[in-house]
Parts: C-alpha cells; structure tokens; sequence
C-alpha cells in the first residue's frame, strides 16, 4: 500500500507543488527480516525562459504577463526528503535518482553516459548475483546491487549540462531524529526536463533489537505515534532563496502507518460426533 502527500501553492515565483510519495513502512515480526522500499517526490515547478531577439518592451511585457521566476536568475533547485530514526529498524539509503521522461532534447548524450554508467555497473551485479544472501546485519546485498543497478540506468546520468548531485543530511526535533538526503538540481536540468521533475531514495529497513536503557531518546520508539516522512523544495538563485514549498511550514509530512498484519480467519469449530 502506497502514501502519498501533494503540497499545492499558487505564488508566482517559480514552484507550483511538490509531492511525496512511497510505501508504508514494514511491521517488525521478530525475525531480523529486511525490506527494500523505494520513497518518491515529484516537483512542479514554472522558470521562464531567458528571452531571444525581443526587444526591451517585448521583454518587459513577457515578463509582467508571465506570472514565473526568470530563467536568468535561477542557479537551481533543492529538494529534501528526511526519513525518521525508528528504534526498532535500521534504515540505511542505498542510492538516489532522478527521473524523466525520454527522450528529452539531448538524450543521445544522455543515453550514452547511461550506457557507460551500466557498463562499469555490470561487474559488480554479476558479482553480486553470486553472492550470499544471508550477511548478518545488512539487507541481502544481492538484492540490494541488482534494484540500485536497475534504478541507476533509468537515472538522469551526471554529464556537465546536468551535474546534479546529493548530500546527506540530519536534524532533530520534537519526533526524534530524522536523517535523509538532499538532491541539488542545476537550472539546466530543470529547462532540459520541462517543468517538472523527480526524483527517489532507495532505503533497506532490517529489523533490529529493542535499544538498552542507556540508549540515546532521539530514537523513535515502535509505540510512539507514526512520525511522518519529511520534505521540502527551494528555488535558488546562487545563496539567496526565491520560492519555497511549503510557503509557510517547515516540511510537507507524509504519514507511514505501519503495513497491517496478515490475519487468518479462525477455523469454525467442529462439532463433536455423537458417540452410542
């Protein structure tokens, strides 16, 4: 079962509506299972183009009539996706991409940066195909190589028109500790793409132990009530902001509830036979 959020604004200064999106998070079942989800968010978003051969008033006017942040300006966008820290699994993010729909006006030079990436790819999902699944600790790393092999060679490929990258980021707050990633969008990216874009995180949940006593309380506990998956997108213009979704909070929050337990109808009792 999938969730999902969609934030919605109508400023005018470049970004429309950002939404969130992914499955809900695993039940733990006592016997150290791990799953591999993937999390999702799509950014909506309007950037004039830089105008060609107008003339002063032409221009003037094409910008008081389009109602978007001039192309001119914007260096890029950013978007943030922060998963919590549950107590009761360990969350570890395996790779990031960023989507789009072919082709685009330069998917030949696309295409043949993918085809490098999934040549120096290849080895290792062979190697990784032959190895054991059952590593004490970690999602099956079979698994694992194979879904970040697939998701990378559908991937946007880094090529110097569309040099976009990630860092990883935390923070806390009154639900415990969030960590998560954060995607850096170049404005060449956003004009070649159109006026949206997307992007996902591929995470591994392995259910772990109950934490001590001594353990730190920025962990969320498996009682505590469902804390929600976190995003936000800014527009940017070198160091200085333009737009921000969502205008007035912090995040967009998804709410994970957890996947409900499979539950087997009891069997109706059987009567007993009457015996002479």
């Amino acid at each position: 079962m999938l969730s999902r959020t969609i934030c919605n604004q109508s400023s005018g200064k470049g970004l429309n509506w950002l939404e969130v999106i992914g499955p809900n998070r695993p039940r733990p079942d006592g016997k150290g299972s791990s799953h591999l989800y993937e999390y999702g968010w799509t950014l909506g978003y309007r950037i004039q183009p830089v105008p060609t051969h107008h003339s002063s008033i032409l221009n003037h006017l094409e910008t008081a009539n389009w109602h978007e942040a001039p192309a001119e300006q914007v260096t890029g966008a950013c978007v943030s996706l922060y998963l919590p820290t549950w107590s009761h699994w360990n969350v570890i993010a395996h790779t990031a991409t960023v989507r789009h729909l072919s082709p685009v006006e330069h998917e030949e030079q696309w295409r043949q940066r993918l085809a490098a990436d999934w040549s120096d790819l290849a080895p290792v999902v062979n190697a990784a195909g032959q190895a054991t699944a059952d590593i004490t600790g970690l999602a099956p790393i079979g698994a694992v190589t194979k879904a970040v092999a697939s998701l990378r060679a559908t991937s946007v490929p880094q090529t110097p028109d569309t040099l976009w990258y990630i860092r990883s980021i935390n923070f806390s707050n009154e639900d415990g500790l969030y960590q998560g990633v954060e995607w850096e969008l170049p404005r060449t990216l956003l004009t070649e793409v159109g006026t949206q874009i997307s992007g996902s995180l591929l995470v591994s949940f392995t259910e772990t132990s109950p934490p001590g006593s001594g353990s730190s309380s920025s962990l969320i506990a498996p009682d505590q009530q469902n804390p929600p998956i976190l995003a936000n997108a800014t527009l940017m213009a070198g160091e200085t902001t333009l737009d921000r979704l969502p205008t007035n909070l912090p995040f967009v929050k998804l709410c994970l509830p957890a996947t409900p337990e499979t539950r087997r109808e009891p069997e109706p009792e059987r009567a007993a036979s009457d015996t002479s």
